[in-house]
């Protein structure tokens, strides 16, 4: 099974794009966006979570457990 390339393994970018994860990807600029985005962050949630039921390489293995840790610990914010 061919397995994609996150960050092509690079883990400091990827640990500085989760860094940010919070603010770039759970922050409603708009306004009215927050049941979409935490529908979003449940949905990436899950699928990390099947995702970790398969074999994955190492680097995969601890990226996704990083990733499903901090999407555990975000909440979406929005800003007024």
């Amino acid at each position: 099974m061919c397995q994609p390339l996150l960050f092509g393994n690079d883990m400091q970018a990827f640990d500085e794009w989760l860094s940010k994860i919070d603010t770039q990807i759970f922050t409603d600029f708009r306004g009215g966006d927050v049941p979409r985005l935490n529908a979003l962050r449940v949905q990436m949630i899950e699928s990390i979570r099947k995702m970790q039921e398969t074999s994955l390489t190492e680097p995969l293995r601890t990226m996704a457990a990083k990733l499903l840790s901090k999407l555990e610990q975000v909440s979406v914010r929005e800003i007024q």
